[in-house]
């Protein structure tokens, strides 16, 4: 069906400047307008995705971080600080503010990307393995770690504070 996404295993949705709406999959990614339906990447597993301008910024299983230009739709190459990092199995971007994104992965634990200066701090003391993330809305961000429970981080005072979870006996 030329309708049809490529897979019924939908990881994330987005939408963009321009009204696409973006679906990522375990078979690649999907762009859906009112017209048309169109797959790119089929043999790319995606797991999560965030926009930044005309950029999608979509995390991958196996292979890392993929930036995606919407306008020219095309592939862009990644800051050398995102290449560098080295990002596998990402878990969660998300959008932190008009120009910083959060990124977790189960290597390297969770990051804050710099858009417009093109800067990487890891907060990977936490472990490696970030699960899950939140923003409130005095710019806090919220961890939940295997190894260290949650953790508050304030990224402009560079100040954290953990809340371990109780032990089972």
């Amino acid at each position: 069906n030329e309708n049809s996404i490529s897979s019924n295993s939908i990881t994330f949705i987005l939408s963009d400047n321009n009204g696409i709406t973006w679906t990522g999959t375990e078979n690649g990614l999907n762009s859906i307008d009112e017209e048309t339906t169109n797959i790119y990447f089929p043999d790319i597993k995606f797991t999560c995705g965030a926009q930044l301008n005309d950029k999608l910024y979509l995390g991958t299983e196996a292979n890392g971080i993929i930036i995606f230009n919407t306008a020219t739709l095309s592939i862009e190459e990644n800051p050398n600080v995102i290449q560098n990092a080295n990002f596998s199995d990402i878990r969660f971007i998300q959008k932190f503010s008009d120009n910083r994104l959060l990124i977790g992965s189960n290597n390297q634990g969770l990051s804050l990307f710099q858009a417009t200066d093109k800067k990487l701090f890891l907060y990977n003391h936490f472990g490696k393995n970030a699960q899950y993330v939140f923003t409130d809305s005095y710019g806090l961000i919220w961890l939940k770690t295997e190894q260290f429970g949650i953790v508050k981080i304030d990224p402009d005072k560079n100040e954290e504070k953990h809340f371990d979870l109780i032990k089972k006996e």
